[in-house]
């Protein structure tokens, strides 16, 4: 009998993702091909940064914003994103 086992998909968490040094980070992992998770405080250019990453990596790529009101409460466990395993967590 055929053994049906999902292939497990890794992420790359990457905070402070939506200008220098972490966009930077986050454009050359999608370019590399991971799946990318972007944390950041400013929407506006997170949502930019995400635009930007879609054009190196058709992959997932998931924003998150997170603030000082809403800290980390805010943010879903990957199960709740449906997302894989977290592979990497790259806090700049």
């Amino acid at each position: 009998m055929p053994c049906c086992i999902e292939p497990v998909i890794y992420f790359v968490v990457v905070t402070g993702s939506s200008e220098g040094i972490g966009k930077a980070y986050a454009i050359e992992l999608a370019k590399k091909g991971m799946n990318i998770v972007l944390i950041s405080k400013d929407v506006q250019a997170l949502q930019l940064t995400a635009i930007e990453i879609s054009r190196y990596n058709s992959s997932h790529c998931h924003n998150l914003h997170a603030s000082k009101e809403t800290g980390t409460k805010s943010l879903p466990s990957s199960s709740e994103w449906g997302l894989g395993w977290i592979w990497l967590l790259m806090n700049v």
